[in-house]
């Protein structure tokens, strides 16, 4: 079995016999308003990422 297909089972089998930890640990982890709706704090250093962006190239055979 190739490395990343390995490495990927792992995170699946770690993923799912651990699923309720990591959705408590990701729920505790989050902030929420008053009306309960998910907020990131303005100073979050998550919101000054920014992805790389991704020219889409469009090419058209009329042939």
């Amino acid at each position: 079995m190739g490395r990343k297909k390995e490495e990927k089972n792992m995170l699946k089998n770690f993923s799912s016999e651990n699923r309720e930890r990591i959705y408590d640990a990701a729920k505790n982890n989050t902030k929420k308003n008053e009306k309960g709706l998910t907020v990131i704090d303005k100073d979050d250093p998550w919101r000054k990422y920014s992805a790389p962006k991704l020219e889409l190239k469009r090419e058209y055979n009329y042939s």
